[in-house]
């Protein structure tokens, strides 16, 4: 516009342009405030965007900062409907003091007003808090309550329905929510959702993926234990404990004693460690030491030569010569005489015997499983054992749970018998009576898993009619805490290395830390002593120093 001025040459101010240069400013403000405004919403989509699902939480309180640090906002905080839709729970929240009271749920009942206009959907805008409606009385106590001066409330729509709310709230001093901040932080509020909602979905992806695996690692190890196990009937944890401990150690050429007391199902445990090892295509041979005269056990272990006593008429292979490459049982060990025990350890250590009567040295490669219903420490203070031979065949110990501590397993294994039999007696049992399996939880089981077969046999020859099975008579109790072979020792389960590093500890021992020669550690394990070396470093395993 051109200049006017007065009569003595003055230029006279002109409103017009004073309104324009006012315009032109604000325009200018108004531009540079969107262009921030745009800054931050980029900035945000793109940290939400590119941030990891785990990292979320912590970019998205960063974003709050940002948001609340371009408006002058002291708390901003994301909420989210409840299931039942009662109350509200704070997921996210920005506190610019942090030592402010902070309650991380709300119910409706406490805000009813501003519930009902989040619920329809609508922005809640409250300017002063001392200035809310009648309507809004127990809504703007409990603001008050938490200090609020001025509340922004907008609803988050996800997947077309109303799913929680971001408040946005000043506490210092009040201020005037205009539409243009309203629409801002309306875009910024649906910026925050969108994130929290896909990362959401990603973490419960992740969650469930994570849970498939687990259950299908779990389902494989159950049909592994079906398959690997399928003579042995239960669901005891301690059962299950000592299957696990099966499944560890079978795999090795380690030793495995197994504790029980009689009719546990010894030898089903010694059969499943054979099945899993990797000798499993090889034989497993099995010795019940009491069941043979002592004059007999020698030959039967190690064979003997033509002419070696009154009888042998011929040359005869030893159970050690029989399961080479595989699996020897040796089913009550305790029971073998001492004389015996010198043998069996040397076999154990160098590979090597004779036969009864015979000058040439044989060699045996075969893993031993032992069993035994004793207690065997107290078998070495009686003289009883060698403890040599302890430790040697003592490095992976399982103890099966007596029948008695398994209560919840003598329906399962009641019901396995009635299968296992009634076909083969020609019986036509359908179920057990209530009456039958009560007295037989009661029963304390003297003679274990093995009485319990064989009172389900004698009840079903005994049945003559009707397809449920009953007691044929009352069963005979003992004291339950009285074991019929009570000196089994309790053995606690541990991990397969620390079972290996305590046993060649004992025969470091032993052997006073020497590990080469006839008399040293290596020879005494049955190993080179390269091999023990590489044992020693891998467990961590170094001689003690003398304080002195």
């Amino acid at each position: 516009a051109e200049a006017s001025f007065d009569r003595k040459g003055r230029p006279l101010r002109m409103a017009g342009t004073i309104h324009d240069i006012t315009e032109s400013k604000q325009a200018e403000e108004d531009i540079r405030r969107q262009a921030a405004f745009q800054q931050l919403l980029a900035n945000l989509s793109s940290d939400l965007i590119r941030a990891r699902p785990y990292d979320i939480d912590e970019q998205l309180e960063n974003g709050l900062e940002a948001v609340a640090g371009h408006y002058q906002l002291d708390v901003i905080s994301l909420w989210q409907i409840t299931e039942n839709r009662d109350s509200m729970r704070c997921t996210h929240r920005w506190d610019s003091d942090p030592k402010r009271r902070r309650k991380s749920r709300i119910s409706r009942s406490e805000i009813p007003w501003i519930a009902e206009q989040v619920s329809d959907g609508d922005i809640v805008v409250i300017d002063d808090v001392d200035r809310m409606p009648i309507a809004a009385t127990k809504d703007q106590k409990t603001l008050t309550k938490r200090g609020k001066q001025s509340t922004l409330i907008i609803p988050l729509v996800v997947d077309g329905g109303i799913d929680g709310a971001c408040v946005f709230s000043t506490c210092e001093k009040h201020r005037s929510w205009s539409d243009k901040a309203s629409v801002e932080l309306r875009l910024i509020a649906d910026t925050l959702v969108s994130a929290v909602s896909r990362t959401q979905a990603v973490v419960e992806i992740a969650h469930l993926k994570d849970q498939l695996q687990a259950e299908n690692l779990y389902l494989r190890e159950e049909v592994k234990l079906a398959h690997g196990f399928g003579e042995i009937v239960g669901e005891n944890r301690q059962l299950r404990k000592c299957l696990q401990a099966v499944e560890k150690v079978a795999p090795t050429d380690l030793p495995v004693l197994v504790l029980g007391e009689t009719g546990t199902g010894k030898e089903l445990i010694a059969r499943a460690v054979h099945k899993l090892s990797n000798r499993s295509d090889k034989p497993m041979v099995s010795v019940n030491c009491p069941s043979l005269p002592a004059n007999l056990i020698e030959s039967e272990l190690f064979g003997h030569e033509k002419g070696a006593f009154t009888g042998a008429e011929s040359a005869r292979r030893g159970r050690f010569e029989l399961a080479d490459g595989g699996t020897l049982f040796l089913d009550e060990i305790g029971e073998l005489p001492l004389e015996l025990q010198t043998k069996l350890l040397r076999v154990l250590q160098t590979g090597e015997y004779e036969r009864l009567g015979g000058t040439r040295t044989l060699h045996a490669n075969v893993r031993l499983i032992a069993a035994t219903n004793r207690n065997l420490e107290r078998g070495i203070e009686r003289g009883e054992f060698r403890s040599d031979l302890y430790f040697r065949i003592a490095s992976f110990p399982i103890r099966l749970p007596p029948l008695r501590e398994r209560e919840g397993d003598i329906p399962l294994l009641a019901e396995h018998f009635v299968h296992k039999h009634a076909k083969r007696l020609d019986k036509n049992i359908e179920a057990i009576s209530a009456n039958m399996l009560k007295d037989l939880v009661d029963y304390d089981w003297p003679g274990n898993v093995r009485e319990l077969e064989s009172i389900i046999e004698r009840a079903l020859i005994s049945t003559t009619s009707g397809s449920v099975l009953e007691l044929p008579g009352p069963l005979q109790h003992t004291t339950a805490s009285e074991p019929s072979n009570g000196d089994v020792p309790e053995t606690e389960d541990t991990d397969l290395e620390s079972v290996e590093r305590n046993f060649i500890l004992s025969i470091l021992d032993r052997s006073n830390w020497k590990i080469s020669g006839r008399d040293g550690a290596a020879a005494a394990l049955g190993i080179p002593p390269s091999t023990l070396h590489s044992k020693m470093k891998r467990l961590g395993i170094k001689k003690k120093t003398d304080p002195r």
